[in-house]
């Protein structure tokens, strides 16, 4: 399954780019960098407007589309040629779903860019959890040259962390599309509420134009995904050390979860001071793209030791309980 790997983490970069670059669209289609930022933040400037060859954003829309393509063709063979290779049904399930989240994004890429949140939610999370999905069939794939213990709880908190993660940025894409990331421009107070929250801003179904929903809402809004950020960032610091006390390859992957949280945190406050720049708005999302990179691996770290394709598993099986034998010498 050495191929099977080697495809499957050239699919995962690729969707890793594929996910910037709709970050970027995105982003740059609710004004953010604008002339007159932030004064011009949710007049959607772009749209479905022509753009000339000269606009960054005319290549951004080419190389988005055809890297969605070739994602797609890859799809194809991750879920056809190596059906019968894997060794769970699970792993035979899992190798169908990013073809079947693609699709769901292309017929979702019909109504965007779209002012609703649902849209947007929608298209994150599809294109998160896509990748979130290659990686760990990578995983699967590689031959476990590991010989820690399988620890269920590791693999717990791990998966636990990964939900956090996507809730959070279901949660920032509602205040993205809500026209919030600028409600707030102190840290780490937001300034003075009267009170009022609008609870259909919370509906990611409710088209609401900008001057329709309350300033106070936004900030509200705004503060929501601060705290949510501050509680799963302790949490994930609390994994990420964690997994450097149980040592082995979970060490590793411990101190770089670690360092993502902290590069995250600064982030989210420089994003905040200097009034949510473009290219750090993108970075975000590239550094909870690697949070969930992270996380899937700790998962897959947690899971018991396998043979990665049904054809070695009974050999692999027999091998096992020798090399314990060896260990235990």
């Amino acid at each position: 399954m050495k191929a099977a790997s080697r495809l499957l983490a050239a699919s995962a970069v690729l969707v890793l780019i594929i996910t910037s670059i709709s970050a970027y669209l995105r982003l740059s289609q609710y004004g953010l960098g604008c002339a007159d930022w932030p004064a011009c933040y949710g007049a959607n400037p772009v749209g479905d407007a022509a753009l000339s060859e000269s606009d960054p954003l005319f290549w951004m829309r080419v190389v988005h589309r055809i890297s969605a393509t070739a994602a797609g063709l890859l799809f194809v063979v991750i879920a056809l040629v190596w059906w019968n290779g894997w060794g769970s049904t699970k792993e035979r399930v899992l190798s169908v779903a990013p073809l079947a989240l693609a699709l769901f994004l292309a017929w979702l890429g019909r109504y965007t860019p779209s002012s609703l949140p649902a849209v947007t939610i929608g298209n994150l999370l599809g294109g998160m959890a896509t990748l979130a999905v290659l990686w760990w069939l990578r995983s699967a794939a590689l031959p476990h040259r590991s010989t820690h213990r399988a620890s269920p709880t590791t693999a717990g908190v791990a998966g636990v962390g990964l939900g956090l993660v996507f809730a959070q940025m279901a949660l920032g894409a509602l205040v993205s599309a809500r026209f919030a990331a600028a409600a707030c421009p102190a840290f780490p107070t937001c300034g003075a509420w009267d009170g009022t929250f609008e609870l259909s801003g919370l509906n990611p179904f409710a088209d609401i134009a900008r001057q329709e929903l309350g300033e106070h809402t936004r900030q509200v809004l705004h503060m929501m995904h601060r705290y949510a950020g501050a509680a799963v960032a302790l949490y994930l610091a609390w994994v990420g050390t964690r997994a450097v006390r149980l040592g082995g390859s979970r060490r590793g992957l411990g101190l770089l979860l670690l360092g993502l949280v902290a590069a995250q945190f600064a982030l989210s406050v420089a994003l905040v001071l200097l009034q949510v720049p473009l290219g750090m708005a993108v970075g975000h999302n590239v550094l909870a793209a690697l949070l969930i990179l992270n996380l899937v691996s700790l998962l897959a770290a947690g899971e018991p030791i396998r043979a990665a394709a049904a054809t070695g598993s009974a050999r692999n099986d027999a091998e096992l309980p020798e090399r314990h034998e060896h260990a235990s010498h």
